[in-house]
């Protein structure tokens, strides 16, 4: 793709012509066709045109057409921000109705849930009737065959009860045993009681013995090695075997005695000692435990031994008696549950023959309830789902109208920077500065003038292939220090000077000089430059006009007639006079008559020539041509000191653009 540069016709001097960059107007809203996809082609279509208007060197288009793609994106960005204000709408409608439609669909649905349920309640109770009768009438048979097996078990119960309950006084009377002669003077003690002594005398012993190897394993632990045993004879050991515990002086060395112990030793002795007392403490528990142990022990037998005696028979009755019991148990309570069971049904049955026409007309009445509450949420379905081909409808408008938008996107940057390209070339222009000399800062030797003078490069951006041109008078060549590059920097300075030869003809009369100087260079701006790489170069001319006034060459004055005459032999300096530093402001702006008044006249440089001595006959001294070497016009102009110039500026900077194609730059 080519790349493009600018170019600006050049102007006066002392006229800044920034063609097309007037500040735009506001974009107006697009008066063309209202269809999305025509509204878009044509920015783009206005983006393409501002581009090439750029190129064209045709600013007022570059504006033009940047407006009309403003107006035209505007109109898409409108209509979509339109768009998502109806889709806004549309959502807040579709969320306003989402409640009552969903109040409306749970409300159908739980009257829906609640015919059905009384509908299923009906036939349960339907059905539960018929069964409850079934269940009656096996209620009944099972309650009389109950109270027949309670009848049969009662009187084998009371039998084993009795001989349970029996004294083991009246058990053994009559018999000369050893049992006897214990229970000799016990009258109360029954079978019962005697069986429930062995079962309580054997977990005593067995809950006593339990302590009992607890408290052995606290005192001398698990292996008889351990416990609060061992950890005193660990302590007494290090205790005595410890040097800080004992002093080591005197009878000290040879003794351990109370006496001889340390700080240190006193310590661990009370230490000890406190481990003593909790062993001796652990000692005496297990001890007295383990007697009480032994002692349930020995009782627990002794018991054992009168519940095993066949003589007294305990073992037997308990197991006849608890075989009468459960037997008996089992027959009441079957019969007292028959019983109640069967009250139970029979009421049971009362109820679900009545039940069942009442849950039947229940569930008529809810059934139209629930196909009101259909009918209702059915409309409002309707309206909701109109709402939601609505919403679908506007989000693919929104969607269209943003994917052009977007579309745009690179013809909208284009815009913009064109629009910057302009102001960038704007300041530029502003910043970029070539400054000729004031009259203070011009010298001149005999007939040749030197102007100095400085070029001052824009912020913004450096300038390639910088030249400096003297294009008036033609013939003049400024000697710069431009790099070798021939780039100049943002914001450098480049320093020039330029020789002018004053013709003979304006030796000995007043004269001007008019120079015109133009520094061209190239910065990166235009189309196809995303104002980063200089795709594209903008070419940018400074143009700075000054006319210097030239005072004439004043000759010596010399007595008598004699023409006057320059003497090539003196060495005095020049005068110049001081008030030769008049400037104007705007000179292009004043005419040549309003200089005159307002400016002094031009001073005049005065060589003095050395006097010719006169005889003594003649008081006037007298110098001929011969006498003087290089007399006469042709050779004066050789022989002139510096001559003092007034300059009389008009100074004017002509910022001017050239636009021209540069291929692969």
């Amino acid at each position: 793709m080519p790349t493009f540069g600018l170019r600006a016709p050049i102007a006066a001097a002392l006229t800044l012509t920034l063609a097309g960059l007037a500040i735009a107007p506001a974009a107006t809203a697009s008066t063309g066709p209202s269809d999305p996809a025509t509204i878009a082609a044509a920015a783009q279509a206005s983006a393409a045109a501002a581009n090439q208007a750029f190129i064209d060197e045709d600013w007022d288009g570059v504006i033009a057409n940047a407006d009309t793609f403003d107006a035209n994106h505007g109109d898409l960005v409108a209509q979509f921000d339109a768009a998502t204000k109806e889709l806004k709408a549309l959502n807040k409608a579709s969320k306003a109705q989402a409640g009552p439609l969903a109040d409306a669909l749970a409300d159908a649905e739980a009257k829906r849930v609640a015919k059905s349920a009384l509908k299923n309640d009906w036939a349960a109770t339907k059905e539960l009737l018929g069964q409850a009768e079934i269940d009656l009438a096996a209620a009944k048979l099972r309650n009389q065959t109950a109270g027949d097996e309670l009848e049969r078990v009662t009187p084998a119960y009371e039998a084993a009860d009795a001989a349970y309950s029996a004294r083991v006084h009246d058990v053994i009377a009559g018999k000369w045993t050893l049992w006897a002669f214990v229970f000799d003077g016990d009258n109360t003690t029954t079978v019962r009681e005697l069986a429930g002594a062995n079962d309580e005398a054997k977990q005593k012993a067995e809950d006593l013995r339990a302590e009992s190897d607890r408290l052995r394993e606290i005192y001398e632990g698990s292996d008889g090695n351990g416990g609060k045993k061992a950890e005193y004879s660990d302590a007494r050991t290090a205790y005595y075997g410890t040097p800080a515990n004992w002093k080591t002086s005197g009878y000290c060395i040879y003794f351990q005695v109370d006496s001889c112990r340390t700080a240190a030793g006193v310590d661990a002795a009370n230490a000890l000692a406190a481990l003593k007392q909790e062993r001796d403490s652990a000692s005496a528990a297990y001890r007295d435990a383990d007697d009480t142990a032994d002692e349930a022990e020995r009782w627990s037998y002794f018991v054992g031994l009168a519940y095993g005696s066949d003589l007294i028979g305990v073992a037997g009755k308990k197991d006849a008696f608890d075989t009468a019991k459960g037997a008996y148990d089992a027959a009441y309570e079957e019969a007292a549950a028959g019983g109640e069971a069967l009250d139970a049904l029979q009421a049971e049955y009362d109820a679900l023959v009545l039940a069942v026409p009442a849950k039947w007309q229940l569930f008529v009445s809810a059934r139209a309830v629930w196909q009101d509450a259909v009918a209702e949420a059915n409309a409002l379905q309707g309206a909701n789902d109109q709402l939601q081909l609505d919403i679908a409808a506007k989000k693919a408008q929104k969607k269209a109208l943003n994917k052009l938008i977007k579309g745009l996107s690179d013809a909208k940057q284009d815009v913009v920077d064109r629009r910057a390209d302009l102001a960038d070339f704007h300041t530029v222009l502003e910043q970029t500065k070539v400054l000729l000399p004031g009259s203070e800062n011009v010298s001149r030797n005999a007939g040749v003038v030197t102007l100095p003078f400085s070029i001052t490069n824009s912020q913004l951006f450096d300038l390639s292939d910088a030249t400096v041109e003297i294009t008036a008078p033609l013939g003049l060549v400024a000697d710069c220090d431009i790099p070798d590059s021939g780039i100049v920097a943002a914001g450098a300075t480049v320093d020039c000077v330029v020789n002018y030869t004053v013709p003979a003809a304006d030796l000995f009369s007043d004269s001007e000089l008019t120079i015109t100087v133009v520094l061209s260079g190239y910065i990166p701006l235009g189309p196809g430059n995303p104002r980063a790489t200089a795709v594209s170069r903008t070419l940018v001319s400074v143009t700075s006009t000054t006319t210097i006034q030239i005072a004439a060459q004043t000759p010596v004055e010399v007595p008598g007639d004699e023409e006057p005459v320059v003497d090539e032999t003196t060495d005095a300096a020049p005068v110049v006079t001081d008030d030769v530093d008049a400037q104007a402001d705007d000179a292009a702006a004043e005419t040549d008559e309003a200089t005159e008044e307002s400016e002094p006249a031009p001073a005049a440089v005065t060589t003095a020539a050395a006097p010719v001595a006169a005889s003594d006959d003649d008081a006037t001294a007298v110098t001929t041509s011969a006498e003087l070497s290089g007399t006469g016009p042709a050779d004066a102009i050789g022989s002139l000191s510096d001559a003092a110039v007034l300059l009389l500026v008009g100074l004017g900077l002509v910022l001017v653009s050239r636009r021209r194609f540069v291929s692969g730059k």
